[in-house]
Parts: C-alpha cells; structure tokens; sequence
C-alpha cells in the first residue's frame, strides 16, 4: 500500500507509513468485519410472530368453545322445559297430561306449537299455541325443573286476566276430557289440590298447579 503523504510502499495489512509514520487511510479496511447477524434477529422475530399466532388462535377456539356450549345448554335448557310441561299433569291427577288436556280441548285442527323462552324478569316461560293466527294459548312459568304454573291463557282471542277464569276454564276442560276418557264413571270425587301436588285438602275450584309425571 503506498503512503500519500510520502510516497512510501508499505505492506497491504499496514496502519502506519513505515517511511513518515503517519497513520494510512486505507488501514481500517485490513481489519477483519464481523458478519453481520440480522439474519439471526430476523429468525427470532419470526419464532415470535409465529407464537403470537398459535396464541391467539388457542385463544379463539376457547371462546368460540364456549359460546357454542353457551348456546347449546340454552337450547337444551328450553327443551327440557318444554317437555317437563307437555308430560306434566294437573294436580295429583297423572292419567290426562297437559298435552292431553289442551290438545283434546284447542286441537281441534292441528295440535299446539310449542316454545320456551325468558320472561323480562329472567325466569323461564312455556307456550303452546293453537290455530293459525295462534288466538288461543296457554303460558306457563317454571317454579323449578318439575313444577310450572299457568300465568296467561287466552281462548279464541280473549284474555283470562284473572286467575279465577283461568281456573275455571282449566277446570271446565279437564272435566271434559276426563269425561269422554272416563264414561260412565262418577266425577263428583273430582278436586283440585290447593298446593302443587302436596296438598290433603279437597277443594271444587282449588289454585291449577302442575307437576311432572
């Protein structure tokens, strides 16, 4: 390597003119570079991302997990109040059930759709519908998983507001069904327990519970 300031030929690896002693400018390139390691980073980046992803994906088929549960429970839930309603009976009676009883009396053309839902102070409610327009229904509220009382009923598109009409039409048709079901037999026996399938007492027009078979 040739000095500038001297003119001095000095070795290639030389920081230093062995003629002036001044310091070359070509020196720093004889040092030897260390090879660069973003490549190295780079891979450590991706290791990260990749990471990040398998987390976040985990973490996605947890909460969609869990909302399919939430919503099949739910289902499940409005389905077994449905049946609990339709296999149930009135009173202590078992031989004519709930579906019996109203299909039998609103049936006529084609039998009641039923469906299950949340009242707007989170309790579960029970419907069955007849007719095409559905002018005729009967809503039951669950007190539990087994035992249900009606709380709205219209016929033919009148409301039974109180609970005695409601009473009375149930009474009315129960009576009926029993009777075409029962010929012959002797109905003045007949009663309604005043509480939810526990009740000794015998009553004429005693508060409609149900119950589960």
């Amino acid at each position: 390597m040739r000095c500038p300031y001297c003119g001095t030929n000095n070795d290639g690896d030389s920081l230093y003119c062995t003629g002036c002693g001044k310091r070359l400018p070509v020196g720093q390139s004889a040092v030897t570079q260390r090879p660069v390691q973003a490549p190295a980073r780079r891979k450590k980046d991706n290791s990260n991302t990749i990471f990040i992803v398998i987390i976040a994906v985990l973490v996605f088929a947890l909460i969609a997990c869990a909302v399919v549960g939430f919503i099949v429970y739910i289902g499940r839930t409005a389905t077994d109040a449905v049946q609990v309603v339709k296999s149930g009976y009135l009173g202590e009676y078992t031989d004519i059930s709930v579906t019996e009883l109203l299909d039998n009396c609103y049936g006529s053309s084609q039998k009641g759709t039923w469906s299950s839902g949340k009242s707007s102070d989170r309790k579960t409610v029970v419907q069955v519908k007849y007719g095409s327009g559905g002018e005729t229904f009967v809503q039951f509220e669950m007190l539990d998983d087994s035992r249900f009382k009606v709380v709205s009923m219209s016929v033919d598109g009148g409301m039974l507001y109180e609970g005695t009409e409601r009473q009375t039409a149930l009474n009315t048709d129960y009576y009926e069904v029993y009777t075409r079901k029962h010929r012959g037999l002797c109905l003045s026996g007949l009663y309604f327990p005043l509480e939810c399938g526990h009740s000794q007492h015998r009553h004429q027009h005693g508060r409609l519970c149900f119950h589960r078979v």
